[in-house]
């Protein structure tokens, strides 16, 4: 969570900054610093980096959400799967245990490392 919260916290450093670089190009368009072309190709460019840092912040959001319903989910597996182990198939509570903790973290595994890898792609992808 920590380390969801400081690409948050960067993420919005980043966009306050480039708010600012669009200021700045109006301010040297008025000065007849850059004429109003080049200025138009610098703000694209600085258009192109907020869209990039935006999306950097919404994917840490999704990402930060859906590892915590993984992990409810994981804890409900863990615990029904114990509680058929001991209940219908009359298995010891430390055995029941064993074999569900495997079998639901496998169940974790299946689904959250390509989530994990798909957010690291929504992360890393700079936009067009």
């Amino acid at each position: 969570m920590h380390v969801s919260r400081s690409q948050e916290v960067a993420a919005r450093f980043c966009l306050d900054r480039m708010t600012q670089e669009l200021f700045d190009i109006d301010q040297q368009i008025a000065r007849k610093e850059v004429t109003e072309e080049e200025g138009e190709v610098l703000k694209e460019k600085v258009r192109n980096q907020i869209d990039h840092y935006s999306s950097m912040d919404g994917s840490a959001k999704f990402l930060l959400g859906t590892m915590g319903a993984f992990t409810v989910l994981y804890i409900i597996a863990v615990g029904g799967g114990v509680a058929v182990g001991v209940l219908d198939r009359n298995m010891y509570w430390k055995d029941a245990l064993d074999q569900y903790v495997m079998l639901s973290s496998g169940y974790l595994v299946l689904f959250v490392v390509p989530l994990f890898l798909t957010s690291l792609g929504f992360k890393t992808t700079k936009a067009n």
